[in-house]
């Protein structure tokens, strides 16, 4: 059994794949003339065979895979932790303005803002 594989380095898809299988073995065959006195001679036999190789339209259309996954694995690998950083940052100056903002104590208006007079 034989297997040839070629596969893109980044994504990992598999653009080529040739496999060759062979199973023999041994029959035993008797003469046909005199089947009961001769010796019993064995025979190769090849049980199964096969081929199995990828056509070239199915090695085209796993090469275009492979480009858009490579693209795909390069901008995960480059832009997912800046993105993750940026809103990380965000989430946290979200959060300290929040807290900032609800731990002020509210105050009461001055009675000249609201026109009401001073007691006297």
């Amino acid at each position: 059994m034989s297997t040839r594989r070629k596969v893109e380095p980044a994504s990992g898809v598999v653009v080529y794949f040739a496999s060759t299988t062979s199973r023999s073995g041994k029959i035993p065959v008797q003469d046909e003339l005199f089947p009961t006195t001769t010796p019993v001679t064995y025979k190769p036999v090849t049980f199964y065979a096969d081929n199995l190789t990828f056509t070239q339209g199915t090695t085209d259309d796993l090469v275009g895979q492979a480009k858009s996954a490579r693209t795909q694995v390069a901008l995960a690998k480059n832009l997912l932790p800046w993105l993750s950083l940026g809103i990380g940052i965000a989430f946290i100056a979200i959060g300290i303005f929040l807290a900032v903002k609800t731990s002020k104590p509210e105050s009461t208006p001055a009675p000249q803002a609201t026109g009401e007079s001073k007691p006297e």
